[in-house]
């Protein structure tokens, strides 16, 4: 994954994604919505085989980029739940 900053001010990211497919980035924009501080959260995709896709997120207060990490951080720990869960259910 490699990630490239489309556009950047006070309240909003966009960011490319290369190498992952618009149903990653679904996710993230999926878990940006719970935060109380994002009002706009959403990826598009110009062209599915001649573009990459991009994540969009717009805030009412504080930094985009502070909402985008926390979402990658609580991904992160919802990733890392589902595979403990995964694991115990491969144990029974």
């Amino acid at each position: 994954m490699e990630l490239k900053v489309v556009k950047k001010d006070d309240k909003t990211l966009i960011v490319e994604v290369a190498g992952e497919s618009v149903t990653f980035c679904n996710m993230v924009a999926g878990e940006l919505w719970n935060d109380s501080n994002v009002r706009e959260a959403t990826y598009v995709l110009d062209h599915p085989q001649l573009s990459q896709p991009q994540i969009v997120v717009k805030v009412s207060r504080g930094s985009p980029e502070n909402a985008l990490r926390k979402a990658a951080a609580r991904l992160e720990k919802k990733v890392a739940e589902l595979g403990g869960e995964f694991d115990k259910a491969l144990k029974k």
